[in-house]
């Protein structure tokens, strides 16, 4: 995994968007919404990452709204790139 900023590791990248992810499905929607915005503004840096973790998180959410909607604003721009 790449990193967004040469101070962190790949592994410590891939840990802190894997947790992320994880309250993207929290049952509380503001929690859900200001993660959705960090994940948003973390992808514009590293967009190959977050997608690739994106998809694989929607098999395992209770509530894949609003990773559906990430993996769709990663494409959208990765197509207008």
């Amino acid at each position: 995994m790449q990193t967004c900023h040469s101070n962190i590791s790949g592994s410590t990248w891939g840990y802190i968007v894997k947790a992320c992810l994880v309250h993207l499905d929290d049952a509380n929607e503001e929690v859900q919404i200001a993660v959705f915005n960090m994940l948003k503004a973390a992808a514009d840096i590293n967009s190959k990452d977050i997608l690739e973790e994106a998809q694989i998180a929607l098999n395992k959410q209770k509530y894949p709204r609003l990773c559906q909607e990430l993996v769709r604003y990663i494409n959208d721009k990765n197509e207008t790139s």
